[in-house]
């Protein structure tokens, strides 16, 4: 009584699949999925699987940021590495101690 088609999900296939010494549950042909997607994270130990969880995670809030506030800052130190080009270049105009 609670459940009514409109309320139900479809899918064209739902399968157990093997992936190296697991099984996982693979769901194909979903009908209005929206904006819903998942992403499946393997690693080799559970040290590797930590961290490819953590930076899967940091991509995301980056993300996350860029839709909110719609800016970016270069990253891979390329604010601090114009920084020290400019200070460097005004350094040399500067007159006093050395």
């Amino acid at each position: 009584e609670h459940f009514r088609a409109e309320k139900l999900g479809f899918a064209d296939l739902v399968e157990e699949v093997s992936l190296g010494d697991g099984k996982i549950v693979k769901i194909s042909g979903i009908k209005d999925m929206g904006k819903t997607t998942t992403v499946l994270v393997r690693g080799s130990n559970l040290l590797v699987l930590d961290e490819a969880e953590r930076s899967l995670h940091d991509a995301l809030c980056v993300v996350r940021c860029l839709v909110a506030k719609r800016f970016l800052i270069a990253g891979g130190g390329a604010p601090e590495i114009e920084l020290s080009r400019q200070l460097g270049a005004w350094a040399k105009v500067l007159h006093g101690m050395e």
